[in-house]
């Protein structure tokens, strides 16, 4: 009985796990619900390893040196 309890949880985390991948160019660029932030492997998480854009990190991105925010720099003195 515990070998099949240990093997339907295995699954269940290796469907689960299967599934994860639920943002970015991943998943047609879709976000992650509720402000977190999209991995460079398309995981929505709140971590350094999610939100950093040196990580990689896809949308809804904090610091974490890098290029810095998307847009903005070029073009503001033009005639």
């Amino acid at each position: 009985m515990a070998k099949l309890s240990f093997l339907s949880l295995f699954l269940l985390c290796l469907v689960a796990t299967a599934t994860a991948q639920n943002c970015g160019r991943q998943a047609g660029n879709r976000a992650c619900a509720n402000g977190l932030c999209c991995s460079q492997y398309g995981f929505c998480g709140s971590t350094s390893e999610y939100c950093s854009r040196a990580n990689g990190c896809q949308s809804n991105c904090r610091g974490g040196g890098g290029a810095g925010g998307a847009g903005g720099g070029a073009g503001g003195g033009s005639p």
